[in-house]
């Protein structure tokens, strides 16, 4: 009785599946890599739109209720040193009473490039310890741009707030510094703007 022979792999066969499943393996690692980076992308546009909420939230709740104060009136600058400020009536934390603040919101860059964090500093009159100076509320930011509305009126019937924010991803940081146009800057940039109403209180007066 003959006794089947077993047939081995040859050489030329073990190079082909080898060949075949590296080949696999790097389309399976192409996917994942794409996958992460479309994730790490979304999640820092959203983590943008969501600093960005908060930063306009803050600046919309305190602009919405400012004064006029003779010896404090609203002040803004789209100049190399964007800033805003303006007096406001708010309800201090710790109890119901309305008291009157001093804002400010201003950028300033750490490294002394062209991105800039966004800064603000509260100052409360007869509560020293609601006192607030040089705290950090952005960061990532390359505009803020303020549009005041005057109308015959010390103060403006509404400010228009905009604000130009990178993705925190340090890629998108060094393309945005190495950048050598407006434009190429300006698509690496997300834009978010608010239209904030102003409730012309004069003289601290509600």
């Amino acid at each position: 009785m003959e006794k089947k022979s077993k047939k081995n792999f040859t050489l030329i066969e073990i190079a082909v599946a080898m060949s075949i499943f590296a080949i696999l393996m790097l389309l399976l690692m192409n996917i994942f890599s794409a996958t992460q980076n479309v994730w790490r992308s979304s999640s820092a546009k959203a983590s943008s739109a969501e600093s960005a909420r908060i930063a306009l939230d803050i600046i919309a709740r305190t602009l919405e209720s400012a004064v006029y104060l003779p010896e404090d009136s609203f002040h803004y600058s789209n100049s190399a040193n964007p800033r805003i400020e303006y007096s406001s009536t708010q309800t201090y934390a710790k109890n119901t009473n309305i008291v009157q603040a001093r804002y400010a919101f201003r950028l300033y860059s750490p490294d002394s490039n062209d991105i800039y964090n966004l800064e603000f500093s509260r100052t409360v009159d007869n509560a020293s310890s609601a006192n607030f100076s040089n705290k950090l509320l952005l960061e990532n930011i390359v505009n803020l741009e303020i549009t005041p509305n005057f109308s015959g009126t010390e103060l403006p019937k509404s400010v228009i707030v905009k604000l130009g924010i990178l993705d925190d991803d340090e890629n998108v940081k060094q393309k945005f510094l190495s950048a050598t146009t407006e434009e190429t800057k300006k698509a690496l940039t997300r834009y978010y703007t608010r239209d904030i109403l102003i409730k012309q209180y004069v003289g601290g007066a509600l």
